[in-house]
């Protein structure tokens, strides 16, 4: 694969069929590494290291590889578990050259190309292809993710079907279900908490289902350590009979109590 030419049948095919800043970005980036490889067919590499090579968050970096799936620049494979997905560059140049002949088959016998109803354009084929594999509403295109969630929950609506499947891309099918499987043991049989789970995983780092189990075995020890309660202080009888005598008002002396009182402190007083 010549690497100048290739970008040059890149943006030449970008301005019939364009694509965005962050998906040129991307392309960059994944033919930057299979130039690495000595233009390997196929070649696998990890998210972190396309989103730090073309500079994009998460959200974007999932939006632009779709994008230029969609648009058959390139074919992801998913490979499932922890494993990075497989990518393959569509020869540009290639393409170019083929619709050059189409079209010159069409000016010399225009019924001939009309029979042909360009099936045989590669590129055409491709977007075909692409957009059958991310069409959900196809059963056997379906990935095995949103299959076990329709089987077990019952059918989803085509936006929900892409997201899985595109958190399957990112993730693998492996963790994507053990995420569902989470969610239908917790009686919570619908995509948004099955996606919470997954973007819990995320920022915890977890990538494997071997990881997930050892967070939920955690997660268990912690809930059946038993909770720190106060006891309430017994306190002996006699401190109530107590506390009860201290409330009682005192009782009024009578006048002649007072008087006899003051007439023996008197005499006291006299004595002394």
């Amino acid at each position: 694969m010549n690497y100048i030419q290739e970008i040059n049948a890149f943006y030449t095919l970008g301005v019939t069929n364009p694509v965005s800043n962050s998906a040129v970005s991307l392309w960059h980036a994944l033919m930057h590494i299979n130039n690495l490889t000595r233009w390997k067919k196929t070649f696998t590499v990890a998210a972190t290291v396309l989103k730090t090579k073309s500079g994009l968050k998460d959200s974007a970096f999932k939006r632009a590889r779709k994008e230029l799936v969609d648009n058959g620049y390139i074919r992801v494979r998913s490979r499932g578990g922890n494993q990075a997905p497989e990518y393959q560059m569509i020869s540009l140049l290639a393409i170019m050259d083929h619709s050059a002949n189409l079209n010159a088959d069409h000016t010399m016998d225009q019924s001939t190309d009309q029979s042909v109803n360009h099936s045989a354009d590669p590129l055409i084929k491709e977007r075909k292809t692409k957009k059958n594999q991310t069409n959900p509403t196809t059963t056997n295109t379906k990935s095995a993710s949103v299959i076990f969630f329709e089987e077990n929950a019952g059918e989803l609506p085509a936006y929900i079907q892409h997201d899985i499947q595109e958190w399957a891309q990112s993730v693998g099918d492996e963790l994507v279900i053990k995420a569902i499987k989470r969610a239908l043991e917790r009686n919570k049989a619908n995509w948004g908490y099955v996606k919470s789970i997954l973007k819990s995983w995320e920022k915890k780092g977890i990538t494997s289902v071997e990881e997930t189990e050892g967070e939920e075995q955690t997660y268990q020890k912690q809930r059946a350590k038993p909770r720190v309660t106060r006891k309430r202080e017994v306190l002996p009888e006699w401190f109530e009979v107590e506390k009860e005598e201290e409330k009682q008002p005192l009782a009024k002396k009578s006048r002649e109590e007072i008087e006899d009182e003051k007439q023996e402190l008197a005499g006291l007083l006299a004595k002394l």
